[in-house]
């Protein structure tokens, strides 16, 4: 199998980074989401494995920080912009629906969850808004590990 460079968060923008970046959210950007909070409402899913990170349009000077995890069933998730996140980090509210969070990560996303990212940037319209070019989902998937994928356990 060919080797190919691999694709990062902070890489998958591969046009117009000068208006748009996606990466890891910093300890600035998310202090301000944790705090105490009853959710009202159903749980709608649950993340395992999850992050923080954070879309920063740099045109617009705004950054909407966004769950990324593992959800059962579907794999790599990304949610909408987060509202809050329990200070012991057990629940999350976003725009649209409350998650439970299991096993927070630390560090870069597994590659096969950019999958989620890349199909979100299309989906909320940034690569068309932008002039993105975004890493396709072929690019990541040359990338990916299939052994060390197949053995990832989603629930």
């Amino acid at each position: 199998m060919a080797s190919h460079p691999p694709i990062t968060l902070d890489t998958m923008i591969r046009d117009s980074r000068d208006r748009l970046e996606i990466g890891l959210a910093t300890d600035i950007e998310t202090g301000p989401l944790f705090k105490d909070f009853a959710p009202l409402g159903v749980v709608q899913g649950r993340l395992k494995n999850w992050r923080l990170i954070a879309i920063r349009d740099l045109d617009a000077a705004e950054t909407t920080i966004h769950l990324l995890g593992t959800r059962v069933i579907e794999g790599g998730w990304i949610t909408s912009p987060v509202v809050a996140v329990s200070k012991d980090s057990l629940v999350a509210k976003t725009r649209n629906s409350i998650y439970e969070l299991v096993d927070r990560a630390s560090g870069p996303p597994p590659t096969h969850m950019l999958l989620a990212v890349a199909r979100a940037v299309r989906e909320w319209g940034l690569d068309a808004k932008y002039g993105l070019r975004c890493a396709t989902a072929s690019e990541i998937a040359a990338t990916i590990d299939l052994d060390l994928y197949l053995d990832t356990e989603f629930e």
